[in-house]
């Protein structure tokens, strides 16, 4: 087995294959499954409506989602982001 090789990564990728085949077989069933991980201010009763789009009877705040919610879960300390610049050679 090479250095660059582990088991995490065979698991990652299976579970990341086992998805990709889910979403492919049922894209509707599969984020509306992935749907129920983020928060809602009015839970979607379907997630694809032919004429309307995807989750288009539900209402949520994206700013909320990526943000605020893991600072309420006491996750404010932590860093959020990391941004590696090849132009300034800077890391934030």
């Amino acid at each position: 087995m090479s250095e660059e090789h582990s088991p995490a990564q065979d698991f990652s990728t299976r579970r990341f294959d086992e998805a990709r085949k889910r979403a492919t077989a049922n894209a509707p069933a599969f984020w509306a499954v992935m749907a129920r991980a983020i928060d809602w201010f009015v839970q979607p009763q379907s997630a694809f409506d032919d004429k309307r789009g995807w989750f288009a009877d539900g209402t949520m705040n994206t700013c909320y989602n990526c943000l605020d919610r893991h600072v309420s879960a006491g996750r404010g300390t932590s860093t959020a982001l990391i941004y590696d610049s090849p132009v300034t050679d800077t890391i934030t």
